[in-house]
């Protein structure tokens, strides 16, 4: 079972387990669910394995099975956040161009440019509202 970097004392946990059980130390967990499903009659009509007579077996290898499905889901979503934080730099890191040029340009004008520049927004935002509102109106 391939594990990532924050998931790996419980790996080890993991291969302890198994081993106890009588796996081999890298177990997958498709064999562990195939040796749990062998003492499911539900799946295969009738039961290989007695879950009664051999009750702390079966426990344990339905705990060993459900660990190694919670890991694999942690590791899914630690990659999803890690590929989320990515995407969330990218857009950060273009926010901040896009800023430090727009400053730069705005520095870069003088007293009287500015002023007709913030002029100008304060018209374009109030042309929009006045649209906004004629249509709620109509």
């Amino acid at each position: 079972m391939e594990l990532s970097k924050g998931t790996k004392k419980i790996g080890r946990e993991i291969e302890a387990a198994a081993v106890a059980l009588g796996f081999p130390r890298q177990v997958s967990c498709a064999r562990v669910e195939r040796e749990l499903a062998r003492y499911c009659p539900k799946r295969y009509g009738t039961a290989e394995l007695d879950c009664i007579a051999d009750r702390p077996r079966f426990r344990a290898v339905a705990a060993l099975w459900r660990l190694m499905e919670a890991v694999q889901n942690l590791d899914r979503r630690i990659a999803s956040l890690r590929r989320e934080v990515i995407e969330e730099s990218e857009r950060t890191r273009e926010l901040v161009g896009e800023f430090v040029a727009k400053n730069a340009a705005w520095k870069a004008l003088s007293p009287q440019q500015r002023s007709a520049e913030v002029n100008a927004e304060m018209k374009r935002r109030a042309a929009a509202r006045l649209r906004k509102l004629a249509k709620v109106a109509a």
